[in-house]
């Protein structure tokens, strides 16, 4: 999306943050441990001047298949505010995360639509 200057000139228009959740699944650990990857990913959200919302409690499960070695992972989820143009980054951020098994970054719809 663009805007025009007085001049006619385009410029393209900063993006709204929008509301997202992330869906993750960590390796298993110590909780000090799990707590450092969760802090990561709200400060790096924080850093784009994004927003943490809530997150919902760790729970650790058994896996349906082994990924890679573990059979184990600990499941949880985020909701946070951010600028479309850095949803791009978090992802590629969350791929390098090792202590994280598999992640989905969703919008959360708005009320009535």
């Amino acid at each position: 999306m663009n805007s025009k200057s007085k001049s006619g000139i385009l410029f393209p228009m900063q993006s709204e943050p929008k509301l997202y959740e992330v869906y993750y699944v960590l390796k298993g650990g110590t909780e000090e441990e799990l707590t450092s990857t969760i802090e990561q990913v709200r400060k790096y959200i924080e850093e784009k001047s994004g927003r943490s919302l809530e997150e919902s409690r760790l729970i650790k499960r058994r896996l349906s298949y082994p990924i890679g070695k573990d059979s184990e992972g600990v499941f949880g989820s985020m909701k946070f505010f951010l600028k479309t143009d850095d949803l791009a980054e978090l992802s590629e951020k969350l791929n390098r995360e090792e202590r994280l098994i598999r992640h989905m970054v969703t919008v959360v719809p708005a009320p009535g639509s």
